[in-house]
């Protein structure tokens, strides 16, 4: 799955967090954001971590047409 990099700038942003606050929260290496940033996929679990720090649906994370 590929996640859009933006959108979770974005909602982190809408909750103010840091990049490094919602590494932190959802027990990621900043790694795993720089693997999104530069259009790698992730794990299903990888979204769902983010997804339920930043309080969205993992749908909303999607890049476009997925």
């Amino acid at each position: 799955m590929i996640l859009n990099y933006k959108k979770i700038e974005v909602a982190g942003a809408n909750k103010q967090l840091t990049l490094k606050d919602i590494t932190t929260k959802a027990h990621m290496a900043r790694a795993t954001l720089e693997r999104i940033r530069n259009g790698n996929e992730v794990t299903m679990k990888t979204a769902g971590k983010l997804a339920a720090v930043l309080e969205v649906d993992v749908t909303e994370l999607l890049q476009n047409g997925q």
